[in-house]
C-alpha cells in the first residue's frame, strides 16, 4: 500500500489526527524516505565491512567495546558522578558517535522538522518521512526504568527486545528535543510504526515555515555547547537578525509556548511538552504558569525527577521556600546521590534562615563530590551567617586548594578574617584576591 504524501504543516498535523486519540506517541523525522529506521551503529559496521549483515553478536560487541574505550578515556563522568552506559551512550550520540539509541522525540514538529532538513552537499531533494510509534504497545516494549537505568549496555541488548528509554532533562538538546530514546535491537521494523512522506518539494517551505512560525531551528534544537559551535559553523547561513543577535529572546520563548501548545492538544499526555513549556515559561518569569506544567509532568509521571528539581527552582523564585525544600527532597527521595538536588536544597535553607539544614546539605554535596568548590563556598558562607568564622575559613581555605586562582575563595576568606580581628591575614588575603583579579577587588 503506498504511503500517504503531505505538503504542509496543516496537512501534517491533520493526519496525525486521524492517528489514535489518547495514544502516546514517539517520533522520527528521516530527510529521505528510502532509509530504513536502524542504529547508527549498526551503519557503521555495515558500511566497515563492505556491506555485510552484522550479527547480532557483532553490533552487542561493538557497543560493549565503544562504551569500555569511552570509559578508558575518562568520559564515563560528569560532575564527579559516574555515568550508567546509556547516559554515556546518549553523551556520545549527542556528539556524534554511531551507537545503539535511536533518537526518537515526543515533538511531532521536530520530527517534521528533521524530516525537511537536508544534509550539507546533497545534489538533489529527496522525500522525506515522519515514523510515529505508540508508546503504550507494552507487548512490544519494555521500559527502563530508574532502577534499571544502572544495568549494563550488554544486558540490555542481550535480551532482543526493545527498550525505551525517557532520559533525565538536564542537556539543553535532550529538552529542546523532547527526546526519547529506542534500543535494544540493530533496527526497529515497520510493523511497530506508521509512516507519512513529505513532499520533497514542499520541503524547503515547511522547513523555513516550522522556523519562523514555530521557533524551530539548529540554535534551538541543538542548545548544548556542541551545537551551537555547529549551528556557527563556516558552511552555515549567517543571519545577523537572527535570535541570537537581535535580542528577541522573549519572542523565541513565546513561540516555543504556541508550540508546545500544539503538541498537547495533540498528545493530552505528552510529559516532555509540559516539561519543555515549563522551561519556557520560567525563561519569561511566569512561574506560576511553570509551576502548572510541571505538576502536570508530575501528575503523568510521579518519579520524574527533572520535573520535582524545575518546580522547586520555580517556586523558588517565588520566594516559596518551603514548597522548593520539599520538591528537592522529592528528587533526592528517587535518587539519594544527586549532588544537584542537595545543592538547590541547601540553598533553599539558606534563603529561609535554616543555614545549619543548609550546611548539612552542603555537606552531602562534599561527601558525594569533595572537589565541589561551589559547595564549599556556600558552606563556608553559612558558617559565617551562623559566626563559625574559623569553620567558613576552613572551607574557604578548600577551595583555594582546589583552584589557587580563586579570588573569590581569597576575598571570602579575607572578610571571615577580618570578622575574627586578624587583619593582617585579611589584608594578605585581599591583596591576593586583587593580583588575581583586580576587578573583582574594586567591584567589593
Amino acid at each position: 500500500m503506498d504511503t500517504k504524501s503531505i505538503s504542509s504543516i496543516s496537512e501534517f498535523t491533520e493526519w496525525l489526527g486521524e492517528l489514535k486519540k489518547g495514544s502516546i506517541m514517539y517520533y522520527r523525522g528521516l530527510s529521505d524516505a528510502s532509509w530504513e529506521l536502524e542504529a547508527s551503529g549498526y551503519r557503521r559496521i555495515k558500511n566497515s565491512s563492505g556491506g555485510n549483515t552484522p550479527t547480532p553478536n557483532d553490533f552487542k560487541n561493538y557497543i560493549g567495546k565503544l562504551v569500555g574505550d569511552a570509559k578508558s578515556k575518562g568520559f564515563g563522568q560528569r560532575n564527579g558522578k559516574n555515568l550508567t552506559d546509556l547516559e554515556l551512550l546518549a553523551k556520545l550520540q549527542h556528539n556524534g558517535a554511531a551507537t545503539c539509541l535511536i533518537d526518537f522525540t515526543r515533538n511531532p514538529l521536530v520530527a517534521l522538522w528533521f524530516a525537511c532538513r537536508e544534509n550539507p552537499g546533497r545534489k538533489a531533494k529527496r522525500e522525506g518521512k515522519v515514523l510515529v510509534m505508540q508508546r503504550d504497545r507494552m507487548n512490544d516494549f519494555a521500559e527502563v526504568t530508574h532502577e534499571k537505568l544502572n544495568d549494563p549496555i550488554c544486558a540490555f541488548l542481550s535480551e532482543r527486545k526493545l527498550w525505551k528509554w525517557e532520559p533525565r532533562h538536564d542537556n539543553n538538546r535532550i529538552i529542546a528535543q523532547n527526546s526519547v530514546f529506542v534500543f535494544g535491537q540493530e533496527k526497529i521494523e515497520e510493523r511497530h510504526y506508521k509512516t507519512i512522506n513529505v513532499n520533497k518539494e514542499a520541503k524547503e517551505k515547511i522547513y523555513s515555515e516550522l522556523q519562523e512560525q514555530q521557533g524551530i531551528d539548529e540554535l534551538y534544537l541543538f542548545g548544548d555547547f556542541t551545537g551551537f559551535s555547529l549551528a556557527n559553523a563556516h558552511d552555515k547561513l549567517y543571519r545577523s537578525d537572527s535570535k541570537e543577535h537581535d535580542g528577541r529572546h522573549g519572542m523565541f520563548h513565546q513561540k516555543a509556548i504556541g508550540q508546545y501548545d500544539q503538541v498537547i492538544e495533540i498528545d493530552p499526555e505528552n510529559a516532555a511538552a509540559y516539561y519543555a513549556r515549563g522551561l519556557a515559561k520560567s525563561d519569561l518569569n511566569d512561574h506560576q504558569g511553570a509551576i502548572a506544567d510541571y505538576s502536570k509532568v508530575i501528575e503523568i509521571n510521579p518519579k520524574d525527577d527533572a520535573a520535582y528539581y524545575a518546580r522547586g527552582l520555580a517556586k523558588s523564585d517565588l520566594n516559596d521556600y518551603e514548597g522548593a525544600i520539599a520538591d528537592y527532597s522529592k528528587v533526592i527521595d528517587i535518587d539519594p546521590k544527586d549532588a544537584v538536588a542537595y545543592y538547590a536544597r541547601g540553598g533553599a535553607k539558606s534563603d529561609s534562615k535554616d543555614h545549619q539544614g543548609a550546611i548539612a546539605d552542603y555537606s552531602k554535596v562534599i561527601e558525594i563530590n569533595p572537589k565541589d568548590d561551589a559547595a564549599y563556598y556556600a558552606r563556608g558562607l553559612a558558617k559565617s551567617d551562623l559566626n563559625d568564622h574559623q569553620g567558613a575559613i576552613a572551607d574557604y581555605s578548600k577551595m583555594i586548594n582546589i583552584d589557587p586562582k580563586d579570588a573569590v575563595a581569597y576575598y571570602a576568606r579575607g572578610v571571615a578574617k577580618q570578622a575574627l580581628g586578624n587583619y593582617q591575614g585579611a589584608i594578605e588575603d585581599y591583596n591576593k584576591a586583587i593580583e588575581i583579579n583586580p576587578k573583582l577587588a574594586i567591584k567589593s
